[in-house]
């Protein structure tokens, strides 16, 4: 705290009086509230809430929002020591160092949360699809272990499908080398064909495991296509059979299996 002189009268008068006892004159703000303000210009409309300077809710438009921030870190202080009651300057700077420190303290917060987010999000993606791919994997595999229990009751008879080129010769269970242990489910459909495809590989303690699948039409001549999506990457995958014989070409589908294993190779009947 300390003395000045009024700005009408000259009389010597507190630092912190707003008017002039001696003659009336308002007097300005102190030299001690004015310069920049990280409290109003980090919090802005809030800060300007909170210290009755109405003009910073002008912040809240998204339009003004940055040059209203600006104008409140230069004006701010002086603002708020006119538009609000203050004990005194120590006092007034007392509760802008609160000001600074809250809006500081957000902003690090924030910039925290969006690190830590930015790493976890993409783990817990990655986790979920490497789930639904072990969940696929799992599913032609129980299928030929059931199909291989012996049974006393006589099977079912199947209602016909109707009948579409090649369908007798490559509908069934597949299985062999790709890039990894490779297995193929083909089911004829009123349309084409159904056709799940897995690839699984464990090697150097890195697991790699993936699937695909899709309907499609008729084969066009010996080549069957079927195309997968997932999260906008589409992949490809083109199957050239040959009597018991399957030769799998992929195309742009490392997004379905990761890096360490494959779709491309070779795999025969087995059922």
């Amino acid at each position: 705290m300390g003395m000045t002189a009024c700005r009408g009268c000259g009389k010597e008068l507190h630092d912190s009086a707003r008017v002039c006892p001696q003659c009336g004159a308002v007097q300005g703000p102190p030299n001690a509230v004015k310069g920049w303000s990280w409290g109003a210009f980090l919090l802005n409309g809030i800060w300007a809430i909170g210290n009755n300077t109405w003009i910073g809710l002008l912040a809240f438009i998204p339009a003004l929002g940055l040059i209203m921030a600006l104008i409140l870190g230069f004006k701010g202080r002086e603002w708020a020591w006119k538009n609000k009651q203050w004990n005194d300057i120590e006092h007034f700077n007392r509760v802008q160092r609160k000001w600074s420190l809250w809006g500081v303290a957000f902003y690090v917060g924030a910039f925290v949360i969006g690190i830590v987010a930015g790493i976890l999000v993409p783990q817990y993606q990655e986790y979920e699809n490497k789930r639904s791919m072990r969940e696929e994997l799992s599913k032609p595999a129980a299928a030929v272990e059931s199909s291989t229990q012996p049974t006393a009751v006589a099977p079912k008879a199947q209602e016909p499908v109707p009948s579409v080129p090649g369908s007798s010769s490559i509908a069934g269970l597949w299985r062999g080398q790709l890039e990894g242990q490779g297995e193929m489910e083909i089911k004829s459909t009123p349309d084409g064909f159904e056709v799940v495809l897995v690839v699984a590989k464990s090697a150097g303690g890195a697991d790699c495991s993936g699937g695909m699948g899709g309907t499609t039409g008729p084969m066009i001549g010996n080549t069957l296509t079927i195309t997968d999506k997932m999260d906008e990457k589409i992949c490809t995958v083109r199957i050239k059979f040959s009597g018991d014989t399957a030769e799998v070409e992929e195309e742009n589908c490392s997004y379905f299996h990761g890096a360490a294993c494959g779709f491309d190779g070779t795999l025969k009947r087995v059922k």
